[in-house]
Parts: C-alpha cells; structure tokens; sequence
C-alpha cells in the first residue's frame, strides 16, 4: 500500500480514521456493524466512500485496510467506488 499503516484489530481505529483499502481506495472508518449474511452475524468495518457509498469489510479481512497517513491535518479526497481510478 502507499501511504498506509498496518491494522492489527479494529480496537486500533477511531470512527471518522481515514483507511486506505488495497482495492478501492480511500475512504472513512464508520466503525464495526454486526451484519447478517447467510444466517451468520458477523463484524464488519464500515467504510464511506465518495458520494455517501459503503464498503462493509469483515473483521477477518482486515488485512486489505490500512490506516491512511498523509499530512498532518489535511483531510484526504475519498475514493470512488463507481470508477476505477484507484486501479
């Protein structure tokens, strides 16, 4: 990843953290949400993108996020998930 630090538990982020996701990008940590898939609940990260759209990453996965790090108090352009620019 570019411009990125390594996630250990979702303990580790604060809603409103910028995270970088290898495949789409950057985005804003919303926090856990207990979702509902095939009959299972699990957590997942809840991610905003450009345009209010949201990624919902399982905990497991985890390796695919890192903390964004830029400069010190510059907000950073959120991706979008309809283009492929981050490609």
């Amino acid at each position: 990843f570019e411009s990125g630090q390594s996630i250990g538990t979702p303990l580790d982020l604060s809603p409103n953290d910028y995270l970088v996701h290898e495949k789409h990008g950057i985005g804003r940590y919303l926090g856990l949400r207990p979702l509902k898939v095939k009959k299972v609940t699990n957590e997942f990260l809840a991610i905003e993108y450009k345009g209010g759209d949201k990624l919902y990453v399982p905990v497991f996965e985890i390796q695919q996020v890192q903390k964004y790090l830029g400069a010190e108090g510059k907000r950073p352009v959120l991706s979008s998930l309809d283009t492929p620019a981050w490609e």
